[in-house]
């Protein structure tokens, strides 16, 4: 009788607990009992994290819940899509909303620089013009996008509607371009070049509204602050390195704010390549700068700062704008933005679309690959790899590069192994390559939250920052601020 209850329990137990680490082809748990399984991937862990260079690479999977997905996003482009619109939308709907960018500003372009039938080109012209607003707009705004389009920019709309609102917004882009130049009848293309542009802008404007949602400790959405949280104990983990190692990298495609307002509410410092006072302005030299403090006085001796981060926006943000109002070399201007604000007029940088208004791979973003390239050839170097899908083919193939290129460099990643399946890294015998997985009873392991909850080493803080932040709460519970909210 004791026998079948043991069994039974060792059954649920190995039922409510699947962990895997695989070390190239190799399971590192496959003879270890399920109870030992997480020390040792925390074992693994911690030997790569103190690794010289340490980097980490944010997919949207870590905001997930606060800040809606591509596909999700496409849905309220949809509704507010005029019939115009909708038609031309309908060609391309079965590409992501970067893609259906591309296409747009593509045939925008055409439309404005090549007109035959000046009335069709306009008109095409203008309502590509508004399509791409609108999704640009439906990104971020919490109403649904097809409410908003006229009859044009839903037919454009419907074309392109399948696909994620990144790929609409490249194929709006494209289309866009095109109108813009290629006109063949003029009315028909002034037509449409308008509903590319209105199209173009109705996506952007979704974009930045769904995105530029309310961040902090005590905000009323529960997901929201959950996700605060997470970016919260990440950052007070990882911030504490030996002083002999490099500080931190932090590599992401997402456009929200969550990385910059929990460093802010932690008070640790950041380097995003941005800088100036009132007016912040983005010079990629600023990465090569080193932060310091002066150990003593008499003598020129320095230390690098205990709390610092390294944060690379490899997408852009939602409070960069490009703009030619301040005097530096590159026309990109960081700003403040509140979760009630609107898009700002100047041209947001939420995504790096190709032949976007004939910015094609411009800065910043050659600049950022370009530092993300550099930090992975480093020597001793590290990449940890989470909420990432491996969909941008451009920052994969810079990590199929950096493995060719650099013995010494391994890649941990956080993902169900099934649905990594198509991509040929995975698949290799490469003992450099970890790829980590699995339940812990109702817990998903390659999840952001139980990585900062369960698996990633703790690091000891700095007894001067102790006692700071120790004081800075006993002043706050003294005079009752609780304004956490950004």
């Amino acid at each position: 009788m004791s026998n079948q209850i043991d069994n039974k329990a060792q059954e649920n137990e190995s039922q409510a607990t699947t962990i895997h680490c695989f070390q190239g082809t190799e399971d590192l748990l496959e003879n270890i009992n399920n109870k030992d399984k997480k020390e040792k991937i925390k074992a693994v862990l911690f030997d790569l994290f103190n690794i010289k260079n340490v980097n980490f690479l944010f997919g949207a999977g870590t905001s997930n819940g606060a800040i809606p997905t591509m596909k999700e996003l496409q849905k309220c482009v949809v509704e507010k899509l005029s019939k115009d619109e909708k038609k031309i939308f309908d060609e391309i709907k079965d590409k992501n909303l970067e893609e259906i960018l591309e296409i747009l500003y593509f045939r925008k372009t055409y439309l404005k620089n090549n007109p035959q039938d000046k009335d069709k080109d306009n008109r095409e012209f203008n309502t590509l013009k508004s399509l791409i607003e609108k999704i640009e707009n439906a990104i971020s705004q919490r109403n649904n996008l097809k409410n908003s389009l006229s009859e044009d920019e839903k037919k454009i709309f419907e074309e392109v509607k399948e696909r994620n609102l990144e790929e609409i917004l490249e194929i709006l882009y494209s289309g866009k371009t095109y109108l813009k130049n290629n006109p063949q009848d003029k009315d028909k293309d002034n037509r449409e070049f308008d509903t590319l542009k209105s199209l173009i802008e109705k996506i952007e404007e979704t974009i930045f509204q769904k995105i530029n949602i309310e961040i902090g400790i005590n905000c009323g959405s529960n997901v929201q602050k959950e996700v605060f949280e997470n970016y919260m104990k990440f950052y007070k983990k990882v911030t504490y390195r030996n002083k002999d190692l490099n500080r931190v990298n932090v590599f992401t495609t997402n456009n929200d704010l969550f990385n910059e307002y929990v460093l802010d509410y932690l008070n640790i410092d950041y380097n995003n390549g941005f800088g100036g006072g009132l007016k912040r302005s983005f010079n990629p030299a600023r990465f090569e700068y080193v932060f310091a403090k002066k150990m003593d006085e008499g003598i020129e001796k320095y230390e690098p700062l205990n709390h610092m981060i390294y944060l690379y926006k490899l997408h852009g943000s939602i409070n960069w704008i490009e703009t030619k109002n301040h005097n530096s070399f590159f026309d990109i201007e960081e700003i403040y933005l509140k979760s009630e604000d609107k898009k700002p007029k100047e041209t947001c940088l939420i995504y790096p679309t190709p032949l976007k208004e004939g910015k094609s791979l411009t800065s910043p973003y050659t600049d950022l690959i370009r530092e993300f390239q550099k930090k992975l050839s480093l020597p001793n170097s590290v990449l940890f790899i989470i909420g990432y899908s491996f969909s941008d083919e451009h920052i994969n193939t810079i990590i199929y590069r950096a493995l060719a290129s650099n013995n010494s460099l391994s890649v941990v990643v956080f993902a169900d192994k099934d649905k990594l399946a198509r991509i040929p890294l995975f698949s290799i015998n490469d003992k450099r390559i970890y790829v980590i997985y699995g339940k812990d009873e109702d817990k998903t392991i390659h999840y952001f939250k139980y990585f900062v909850d369960e698996l990633i080493p703790e690091q000891k803080q700095n007894e001067e920052d102790e006692i700071y932040k120790k004081f800075a709460s006993m002043v706050k519970n003294v005079t009752g601020d609780k304004n956490d909210c950004g």
